[in-house]
């Protein structure tokens, strides 16, 4: 569940293991926690930053805030190393998300994006990753990726395959 750049609660677990490897984490404002095995844990503040930026590409995706004051968008040239696919790239800076370059197809549907964002471990240097959507799914009125794929520093570091999608106006 996410409420773009405010809340974010997810719950992830490794398919080899099942629901005995659940992880249940929770984004709510500059705050953090991490649930395991029925244990709730703080988050330290480098791992809420580097979360609360991750979660804030679901806000970009949805495009709408870049209509916010404040956001500055720039036409950008597509990088060389862009998907096959991507004709188009608009740079976005929002307040609340780290500077990413958006990247559409010949359809100005979203396929690619390229940001940089604060690594979790405290002097490590930041993290460039590429996210890459594939597929469609619809809810409620919208048409949202049904694969989402995240690199980091080029390496596969996340897949994200949605099965339903259904969007709520806000947290209950």
């Amino acid at each position: 569940m996410v409420e773009p750049f405010v809340y974010a609660r997810s719950e992830t677990w490794l398919l080899s293991q099942g629901n005995s490897s659940r992880r249940t984490l929770e984004i709510d404002g500059t705050e953090g926690t991490v649930v395991r095995g029925g244990q709730r844990t703080a988050m330290e503040a480098g791992a809420v930053a580097h979360e609360r930026q991750q979660f804030a590409i679901y806000g970009l995706m949805r495009l709408v805030p870049l209509l916010d004051s404040g956001v500055v968008l720039d036409v950008e040239t597509p990088p060389a190393a862009a998907p096959v696919n991507v004709r188009y790239a608009l740079m976005a800076r929002h307040a609340d998300a780290p500077e990413t370059l958006l990247m559409f197809d010949a359809d100005y549907r979203l396929a690619a994006a390229d940001n940089v964002v604060v690594n979790p471990e405290t002097g490590k240097p930041p993290i460039p990753q590429r996210f890459l959507f594939e597929g469609v799914i619809e809810g409620g009125g919208l048409r949202w990726p049904r694969t989402l794929r995240i690199l980091q520093n080029g390496q596969p570091y996340f897949d994200l395959t949605l099965d339903s999608f259904m969007p709520r106006s806000a947290r209950r």
